[in-house]
């Protein structure tokens, strides 16, 4: 059973079930917020934001990404929340209705298609990599770094890459977590999992960030990280700015929308949207003071990615005095990151899947849960038996990353923007940000024509770099 017209129709127009009715609400603001940087909030921006900071001109980036964090991702963040807030529905659905509401073509129902195929994707492969951070979770919990050399550590991450039956194990066990969660529901499920996982996940941080000052170069990371050297700054460090603003919010995947239609219209979307984005970075810059002072104390290489999670940090800790327990709070710290980002990769597909197939939540969650995992496997394969197996020149999972990231990601994006600034009109969004009428034309201003252009040049640029 699909949706019909009708239900469209009268989500949007009725005061009662534009809120989301028929579904359930936050049932606090702090609820919502904690729940929406958790999905925001994710392994990226514990290893990925702080290096691209560092690496290109430390303060000077950070300014340039935070420049481009107001002009364009919180526009588009305002944008989807309102989108989901006022048609009650899934990312999959909420264009769709707002479409056939505004008499606009049915072709716009493609940017939900290209949504869903963006988290799908995600969420096939970021449960892989959310079983490496509980397999090392286990092993820190164990003593496993205790005085382990680089060659161990080397030789222990490629092992776990080389086993498809252990990266099968880890992937189930993380996705089974999540879905387990989300089969309860928003207040019972989500809820729950956000008001306590991003409490300890940040208590987590500051504990480490003090044994840093304490035990590592903070100095040297401060100075890694917030020293602005203008001279690094060029077309490339300005994209990278660009991109990473784009990319680290977890707009333009669907979740916001979703997360959206529980919100009550009690809430400011603008004030909420904005805590969002200033949470999400400086949990960011936040992980960067946590990670790098121990980095620097032992002279290790700073730009190895996943490599200096997953192999270089083992060392540290097993190093340093207090190590291993160091090392279980980081591998926690981590795992929390990928289950709060992996649970809003997976609520959108769960809540179009119920809306479109007009099943129960548990049957949906199953649905989508099982289909992410054997899809999954694609990724777990690419890492041994099957990684010859190019597709465009890329194993499984990087071509999966290269399409989410240079091709549906910003497409859908884009087609966001288009819609709800030149397609929709002016006094229903308005409507939909009553509460935030004072600031409402700077927003629509941006919307229809700074972040489009933003938006665009990134798809242009990820093909001609």
């Amino acid at each position: 059973m699909t949706v019909s017209q009708e239900s469209y129709d009268h989500s949007i127009s009725d005061d009662s079930a534009s809120t989301g009715s028929t579904v359930e609400k936050w049932s606090s603001k702090r609820a919502f917020l904690l729940a929406a940087i958790g999905g925001s909030v994710g392994l990226g921006n514990i290893w990925r934001f702080p290096y691209e900071a560092g690496e290109n001109g430390g303060a000077a980036f950070v300014f340039v990404y935070l420049f481009f964090v107001v002009v364009i991702s919180l526009p588009i963040l305002i944008c989807e929340l309102a989108l989901g807030r006022k048609t009650g529905l899934s990312a999959m659905n909420a264009i769709k209705a707002m479409s056939a509401q505004e008499g606009r073509g049915a072709g716009w129902r493609y940017t939900g298609w290209l949504m869903m195929l963006t988290l799908f994707l995600i969420a096939s492969f970021y449960s892989v990599i959310g079983g490496w951070t509980l397999a090392y979770s286990v092993e820190a919990l164990s003593g496993g770094f205790v005085g382990i050399s680089a060659t161990e550590s080397k030789a222990s991450f490629s092992s776990l890459l080389s086993s498809p039956l252990e990266l099968s194990l880890w992937h189930g066990v993380f996705m089974v977590l999540c879905v387990a969660i989300l089969s309860r529901g928003i207040k019972q499920g989500l809820e729950k999992v956000a008001l306590w996982a991003m409490p300890l996940l940040l208590s987590l941080l500051v504990i480490l960030v003090v044994c840093a000052i304490f035990m590592g170069d903070m100095m040297g990371a401060v100075k890694f990280l917030f020293s602005p050297d203008f001279s690094k700054l060029n077309p490339d460090v300005v994209f990278s700015a660009l991109g990473q603003a784009f990319f680290s919010i977890g707009i333009s995947m669907g979740f916001m929308i979703t997360y959206g239609a529980y919100l009550p219209k009690n809430i400011s979307i603008g004030q909420s949207a904005s805590v969002i984005v200033a949470g999400d970075t400086l949990v960011a810059l936040v992980a960067g003071l946590a990670i790098f002072p121990f980095v620097f104390q032992y002279g290790f290489d700073s730009s190895s990615g996943e490599g200096l999670v997953f192999e270089t940090l083992p060392i540290v800790f097993g190093q340093m005095p207090g190590g291993t327990f160091l090392g279980v709070a980081f591998f926690l710290l981590l795992t929390l990151a990928a289950l709060t980002s992996q649970i809003a990769n997976l609520e959108p597909l769960i809540a179009a899947t119920s809306e479109t197939l007009g099943v129960g939540r548990k049957l949906s969650a199953g649905i989508v849960g099982v289909s992410s995992f054997l899809v999954g496997l694609g990724t777990v394969v690419s890492f041994n038996i099957a990684s010859d197996v190019k597709i465009f020149g890329e194993t499984f999972f990087g071509f999966s990353d290269m399409v989410v990231t240079q091709i549906t990601m910003p497409l859908a994006g884009l087609m966001t923007l288009l819609f709800i600034g030149w397609f929709v009109r002016r006094s229903v969004i308005e409507e939909a940000l009553e509460k935030d009428s004072h600031w409402f034309s700077v927003w629509y201003f941006l919307v229809r024509y700074v972040c489009p252009m933003a938006v665009a040049s990134i798809l242009i640029y990820q093909f001609v770099k």
